[in-house]
């Protein structure tokens, strides 16, 4: 067991990739966390919204999405939106 990261308000789904970046789902955000432990948000916002696609902070999602999916070969990013149910 590794310690990555603390702090992360209300995780609830996670991504890993083969070179060991997770991408937490967070309070409407996802939130890439490299090996070192730097982290920054790569989708969403701080505000829960009605489930909008779109890069970085143009994503507008749930605050309890319970699902991501990270696609290597395309280095896109897939969340199940439960609270909107997209």
């Amino acid at each position: 067991v590794t310690k990555h990261a603390t702090g992360i308000n209300r995780p609830t789904a996670l991504a890993a990739t083969s070179e060991g970046r997770l991408f937490v789902c967070a309070s409407s955000q996802i939130i890439a966390i490299d090996p070192d432990g730097s982290r920054n948000v790569v989708a969403g916002n701080s505000t829960s919204g009605t489930g909008v696609d779109g890069p970085g902070a143009s994503a507008n999602f749930g605050a309890y999405s319970h699902g991501i999916l990270y696609e290597e070969s395309s280095g896109k990013i897939y969340v199940a939106d439960s609270f909107n149910g997209k």
